[in-house]
């Protein structure tokens, strides 16, 4: 997912005069009803237009907004700030010891509450599947919530939705299974287009934003889904767009094209899910297998299951096929790939080392004899798992938000309920205290930055605790798909540079592929909201050897 440009992101499609009237009628209503909380409040950062200025930045330039709040939390030596959002006090946390009761579970913090924005005006659900979320209060766990009661409808939600994620994306059975599945295939999409021995120029992000993600969809939703909707790929990355729109519940009216990309995207996937659901024999053999081709990985079947079963209308269904096991699955995986990719080949010192690393991996095949990673070995690679950890900990920019539902005392602080609060890595995964190691600041990448000499090995160890990385997350929602991502993301660079000669031509601009005269930095439309992707491409020249 990621921010749009500010004309986009945060304005109307149609600016008309009665729609600014609108704008500072609800300034004035959101003046009036808001009010800063009693007793001692944190360093506040300052609006142009009170209880508007920050909201309208925040959604239009996030990443300008971090760094306004960042600079007050260094000015005031604060580790926490407030600001007004769309109405509400709001507060941006920091520092290991914040971030760590952030993620903690307490009665005083809700996690679910932004689930439901998202189920709302990013899936389009229906009111009744969002009240069978809103009115299931149990919890994610197996033992509901003390004090809870079962839902009236007689079903878990929640806990039967994180039961079936952690299980069929966390557990090593399952993991190292799809990760086999998606090595097959995504050999087989790169040599079907890079013929044995023959040079061919390609842009790395735009061949990793189509290959990667088609090879991803196959291994996770089958081939059903590329019969069903050929352009399926095209669809997702438009949806890509406007998500950050739809995250703020813009009336329709108003952002007609924004809407029609989303129902595009909703629609299609929704035609996928009723088509598999018609064509698959649950009664038969592949029920139980691990992949088959109309739902391709066993936790899509089980996902797809769970929502039938749930009887979700099938607006509900094409929204949650769409964002939960779709545009999760990669909307961030190709970002971090393409970034892990352009570091390694912008030194060939690197590129050495990583390919006689990625090398001890590789075995022949049992029945094909091909050269095969064994997936345990390779993501256990000191030097890979490195480069991987430091491009997550650089290109990855989330704020994870909560809400306060009872006082919660943090920071010095007592923040009153219906207050936010966020953790955005912006700031945790830049602290210099933390992450500077042998002359290497840690805006910088470094690829030996989390190696350390243990009985004169070199083995991986992050360079700084959970507390002060976390680009997937924290806490019992953490994102269970992390296992198989680093599997994917890991598989995905190895193959290529075992596989391929690349040798680097030229930057190139991403929209039209002309020479851009500069390397990449991130393209922070995305900040806030994910994985960023490069602002200039990489144009390289890449020759298959096996």
């Amino acid at each position: 997912m990621k921010n749009a440009t500010v004309a986009a992101a945060s304005l109307p499609e149609t600016l008309t005069p009665t729609v600014i009237i609108g704008l500072s009628l609800l300034v004035l209503v959101v003046t009036l009803l808001v009010r800063p909380a009693n007793g001692k409040s944190p360093p506040m950062l300052g609006e142009l237009i009170p209880y508007f200025s920050n909201t309208y930045q925040f959604a239009a330039d996030t990443q300008g907004f971090l760094d306004r709040a960042k600079k007050l939390l260094i000015g005031s030596k604060s580790s926490i700030v407030g600001y007004h959002l769309a109405g509400r006090n709001a507060y941006l946390v920091t520092g290991a010891a914040n971030i760590q009761n952030f993620f903690r579970s307490t009665p005083s913090i809700d996690f679910e509450r932004f689930f439901i924005y998202v189920l709302i005006n990013v899936m389009g659900a229906t009111p009744k599947d969002v009240a069978k979320f809103a009115n299931d209060k149990t919890g994610r766990l197996a033992t509901p919530l003390p004090g809870s009661e079962t839902p009236p409808q007689g079903q878990r939600y929640w806990a039967s939705l994180h039961a079936i994620m952690h299980k069929y994306l966390s557990q090593k059975r399952y993991t190292d299974g799809l990760a086999t599945i998606y090595e097959r295939f995504f050999s087989a999409e790169m040599d079907g287009h890079f013929p044995l021995g023959e040079p061919i120029e390609v842009a790395i992000s735009s061949m990793i934003k189509r290959r990667m993600v088609k090879v991803a969809m196959l291994s996770f939703q089958g081939k059903r889904i590329f019969e069903v909707e050929p352009h399926i790929v095209d669809a997702m990355w438009g949806y890509d767009e406007v998500i950050p729109r739809l995250l703020f519940g813009p009336p329709r009216w108003l952002f007609r094209k924004t809407y029609a990309t989303a129902d595009r995207f909703c629609n299609a996937v929704l035609r996928y899910y009723q088509d598999a659901h018609a064509a698959f024999d649950w009664d038969g053999p592949d029920a139980e297998a691990d992949w088959d081709p109309i739902f391709g990985s066993r936790f899509n079947r089980e996902f797809c299951k769970w929502m039938k079963e749930s009887d979700f209308d099938p607006r509900t269904c094409g929204g949650l096929e769409g964002v939960v096991a779709i545009m999760a699955s990669n909307a961030n995986t190709t970002p971090v790939t393409t970034w892990m990719l352009i570091h390694i080949l912008s030194s060939p010192a690197l590129v050495s080392a990583v390919r006689e690393e990625v090398a001890s991996a590789l075995s022949p095949h049992p029945t094909t004899g091909l050269p095969t990673f064994n997936i345990q070995a390779l993501t256990s690679l000191p030097l890979l798992q490195s480069i991987y950890t430091e491009t997550l900990r650089l290109h990855v920019s989330v704020n994870i938000m909560r809400e306060v539902i009872k006082p919660l005392d943090i920071a010095g602080y007592t923040l009153a309920p219906g207050s936010i609060i966020q953790a955005p890595t912006s700031v945790a995964h830049f602290d210099e205290e933390v992450w500077a190691v042998d002359g290497h600041p840690a805006s910088e990448f470094y690829a030996e930055r989390h190696i350390k000499v243990v009985d004169g090995k070199r083995a991986f160890e992050c360079a700084g605790k959970g507390s002060n990385l976390f680009p997937f997350g924290g806490g019992v929602v953490m994102c269970p798909g992390r296992h198989f991502a680093k599997q994917e993301i890991l598989l995905t660079v190895a193959m290529l540079l075992s596989k391929f000669e690349i040798e680097f031509v030229e930057w190139v601009r991403v929209d039209d592929g002309k020479p851009a005269g500069r390397a990449p930095r991130d393209d922070t439309r995305q900040a806030g909201a994910g994985g960023m992707h490069p602002d200039v491409d990489m144009k390289v020249r890449m020759t298959r050897v096996w």
